[in-house]
């Protein structure tokens, strides 16, 4: 219950850092709580993983056939091919003939066309864009909705 008690916190603790430094211009103190917060909750969640399969290996010791069953959903394992109803063969064929249908229909089209750059204009420096920032403005559009 504690953790679940922490998950929430951390998480209003994003989602009001996020709105903070939509508010606020990107000084260094909202970006550092932002990351410190995010870095938090990231661990979080993984120790809750790990502690999850712990138990769950723990828990299925006793009985080979759930352990198994366990380390198989775990690793991802054990789930059927995409589909049966067509082979490897049959698809990269498919994707050849795709391939060269694009080449036969476009081998007669003219030479991309390229515009240079106009006198005078030049990119000089670039100007950082923290995550926080994106986040918040993201968040923002889909709270004006």
């Amino acid at each position: 219950m504690e953790a679940k008690r922490l998950t929430r916190h951390l998480e209003r603790a994003y989602l009001a850092a996020c709105r903070t430094s939509n508010q606020v211009s990107t000084s260094a103190n909202v970006i550092a709580a932002w990351y410190t917060r995010q870095r938090s909750y990231r661990e979080l969640c993984q120790s809750k993983r790990t502690a999850f399969w712990c138990d769950t290996v723990e828990n299925d010791r006793e009985s080979p056939r759930r352990l198994w069953r366990s380390v198989n959903q775990l690793l991802d394992r054990g789930r059927p091919s995409a589909s049966s109803a067509i082979s490897v063969d049959d698809f990269s064929r498919y994707l050849s003939d795709k391939v060269n249908a694009v080449r036969s229909n476009t081998s007669r089209a003219p030479d991309p066309h390229f515009s240079g750059v106009r006198q005078g204009a030049s990119l000089t420096s670039f100007s950082p864009y923290y995550t926080c920032v994106i986040i918040a403005r993201r968040l923002s559009c889909y709270q004006s909705r």
